[in-house]
């Protein structure tokens, strides 16, 4: 059985991007390139849903410009 996967929708906010989990609404971040995401949005989602940032995986879907 593998990882559970959370879903992040990124979307382009002026220089940065803003990121959603869409299973955990709360975890929410900003980075500077997109390239950053997946690791800055795995750390709010460990830290609000209390589990380890290893036990899981990420899904990025970009929004907006380009994206869906």
């Amino acid at each position: 059985m593998g990882k559970p996967v959370y879903t992040v929708e990124a979307e382009p906010d002026g220089r940065w991007w803003s990121l959603q989990c869409v299973q955990v609404p709360a975890a929410i971040s900003q980075v500077a390139e997109l390239n950053q995401a997946a690791e800055t949005i795995r750390e709010a989602i460990a830290w609000i849903e209390g589990i380890d940032p290893g036990s899981f995986d990420v899904e990025l879907i970009e929004k907006g410009a380009g994206g869906s």
